[in-house]
C-alpha cells in the first residue's frame, strides 16, 4: 500500500511540475510575443494597394502564426523565439493578372513593429510583378504598412528585382487594412 501511495505522490509531483512549466512558458510567450495575443490581432487577413511604375497592385495577405509548442526548444538558435509567421498572398494588378503566393515571416520584436516576409513563387507563375520580400510595420491596431521588394517574372523564366518604383525611384509602399476575403479584384 505504501508503494502505491508513494507512486501516486511521485506521479502527482511530476504532473504538477509539467503544469508549472507549461504555465511559465505561456507567461513567457505572452511577455515576449505580445503581438500574438493582441486584440485586434496581427495574424489575420490584410489588404493593401501600391503603385509600381505604371502598374497598380493590390495585395491580400493572410498572416498566420506558426504553431507554438511549449516543449519545442528549437534547434538551439537564439533567434528562435516563437515569432514565425506563414501564410498566403494574392496579388492582382491593373493588367488583370492574378497570382497566389506562399510566404514565411519573422516578427523581430515583441510588438510586431517590424516583420519581414519572404515570398515563394509558384511553379506555374504567370509573367509579371511579384512580391519578393516585404518589411511590415504594425501599429498594434488596424494600421499595417509595408515596403516591398518586387521582382518581375519574365516570360523566359528569369526575374528582375527592384526595391523601388522604376519611375519615381521611391520605395514601393503598401498601406494595408483588415480584409474579409481573399477575393482579389483588379485595382
Amino acid at each position: 500500500m505504501r508503494r502505491i501511495v508513494g507512486l501516486a505522490f511521485v506521479v502527482a509531483g511530476l504532473l504538477g511540475l509539467v503544469l508549472i512549466f507549461g504555465l511559465f512558458n505561456m507567461w513567457m510567450d505572452r511577455a515576449y510575443n505580445a503581438w500574438a495575443y493582441a486584440n485586434p490581432p496581427l495574424a489575420r487577413m490584410w489588404e493593401g494597394e501600391a503603385d509600381a511604375g505604371s502598374a497598380r497592385l493590390k495585395l491580400t495577405l493572410v498572416l498566420t502564426r506558426d504553431e507554438f509548442s511549449f516543449f519545442d526548444y528549437g534547434d538551439g538558435d537564439s533567434q528562435d523565439s516563437h515569432r514565425s509567421l506563414s501564410g498566403r498572398a494574392m496579388l492582382c494588378d491593373s493588367t488583370g493578372r492574378r497570382q497566389s503566393y506562399s510566404f514565411r515571416g519573422v516578427v523581430s520584436d515583441r510588438r510586431a513593429e517590424k516583420t519581414l516576409l519572404i515570398f515563394t513563387p509558384p511553379p506555374d507563375e504567370v509573367p509579371g510583378l511579384r512580391p519578393e520580400r516585404m518589411q511590415l510595420r504594425w501599429d498594434g491596431g488596424i494600421k499595417l504598412s509595408g515596403e516591398g521588394e518586387l521582382a518581375r517574372a519574365l516570360a523566359t523564366g528569369g526575374t528582375v528585382i527592384s526595391s523601388a518604383d522604376p519611375v519615381t525611384g521611391h520605395a514601393i509602399s503598401f498601406l494595408f487594412h483588415p480584409a474579409s476575403d481573399l477575393a482579389c479584384k483588379t485595382p
